[in-house]
């Protein structure tokens, strides 16, 4: 296999962990394994070999341990991001501070647990609102001709403003 199949076939792989949301123990052990797979086909030399496993070794270490990668990473990385990133306004401290996201976070936690919101009770409208809704609403859009709105004037007309 030559050097740019294995890169060809090396860039498809972690693409598919990253789709797939590969734990960073199969990231590990695929790693390992490609580099096991270009010691065996002898495709690069002894010392570039040697290299890769210590740099595979030194990142299993560094990334897989939790405790090892806060001490050696995060806090180095927290200290440079706090520094260039800009102070926190009193609007998103209150945000902070209110405690409840409701269930906003799990739509942009990309996986939104569906069951959550349906156990939520539904919302009623009061009967005022629903007294607007009836009268004052009906009676807007009555008023109100979308072709004429959307093409023609392309502004409400008078009456409703």
């Amino acid at each position: 296999m030559n050097f740019l199949g294995l890169w060809a076939a090396a860039v498809i792989t972690c693409w598919g962990l990253a789709y797939l949301e590969a734990p960073f123990l199969v990231w590990a052990a695929t790693v390992a394994l490609s580099v096991g797979l270009c010691q065996w086909l002898g495709v690069f030399p002894h010392f570039l070999l040697s290299g890769a496993w210590c740099v595979v070794i030194l990142l299993s270490i560094c990334f897989g341990f939790s405790t090892i990668r806060r001490r050696i990473l995060s806090v180095h990385l927290l200290q440079i991001f706090s520094k260039t990133l800009p102070p926190i306004s009193a609007t998103e401290q209150e945000a902070i501070e209110a405690g409840d996201i409701w269930w906003e976070a799990e739509l942009f936690k990309g996986r939104p647990n569906w069951d959550q919101l349906l156990a939520l009770p539904k919302p009623h409208l009061t009967d005022d609102e629903i007294h607007f809704l009836d009268h004052q609403v009906e009676k807007l859009c009555a008023m109100i001709d979308d072709w004429q709105v959307s093409h023609v004037t392309l502004d409400l007309p008078s009456v409703v403003w």
